[in-house]
């Protein structure tokens, strides 16, 4: 039984949780990329306190998830896998960073 509860994935549990499936690796990109993306974006946000960092890790990683998950049946010939992971990822993230920038405004220098 603890080498069932160990196998468990964070992937495994986002599926269960949401019913929306992505692969393993589109996990991985989507968190790694949403958490250098917040770093960075939290320069260009204005000051929303302590939850600027998280509330912009939660916004972009959202934004690249809903990217590959709606784009991921989608097949560019010219691509291999993990390139197009990246370019759906990019592609939400970039979304949802001009979303979160157009609520909270650019911070005033």
């Amino acid at each position: 039984m603890l080498e069932t509860l160990l196998n468990i994935s964070i992937a495994d549990m986002i599926n269960s949780l949401t019913h929306i499936s992505i692969s393993d690796d589109a996990l991985a990109v989507c968190l790694v990329f949403s958490g250098v993306g917040a770093a960075i974006l939290a320069k260009f946000t204005g000051k929303i306190g302590e939850i600027t960092i998280p509330l912009g890790f939660a916004v972009l990683f959202i934004g690249s998830f809903l990217a590959n998950w709606l784009l991921g049946g989608i097949n560019i010939p010219v691509m291999v896998r993990q390139q197009e992971l990246l370019v759906y990822t990019i592609l939400g993230m970039s979304f949802s960073s001009f979303t979160l920038l157009w609520f909270t405004g650019p911070e005033k220098t």
